[in-house]
């Protein structure tokens, strides 16, 4: 299994570099035929939705899309793959970012706690402890 970093993701995903983007779709392609996995952890996933959302102005619909077809992608290895289908859930059901809903996952997943936040987005969902 092979790891990749958001750089990576990004512009196999975006396409927006030619140089850069044609050695990440080989890196994919040759994990396909070496029957190989690409192991992407949570820090690649939360800064490659964040870089979609800020610089390349993907909206809701888009980044959700983005991370039912990583999850469903079977050379993707998700780190958490449980929990970020769960955050996905609450993403997209509510107002909430989709790192601060990955982190409430993370949160009940270890701590058994809900997460406490000033973040307005997150005030109307149950999994999050709105601080006034």
């Amino acid at each position: 299994m092979i790891s990749i970093d958001t750089n990576v993701l990004v512009r196999y995903l975006v396409n927006d570099d030619k140089r850069q983007s044609k050695i990440a779709r080989e890196l994919f392609e040759k994990a396909v035929q070496d029957n190989d996995r690409i192991f992407v952890n949570i820090i690649t996933l939360i800064e490659t939705i964040w870089v979609l959302e800020l610089s390349y102005k993907f909206k809701k619909s888009e980044l959700i899309n983005v991370i039912k077809d990583l999850l469903d992608y079977e050379i993707i290895a998700l780190e958490c793959e449980q929990r970020i289908e769960s955050a996905l859930s609450n993403y997209t059901s509510g107002k909430a970012d989709f790192s601060d809903c990955l982190s409430t996952e993370l949160s009940l997943h270890r701590a058994h706690s809900k997460l406490y936040t000033f973040d307005k987005k997150c005030k109307e969902q149950a999994l999050f402890v709105f601080l006034k």
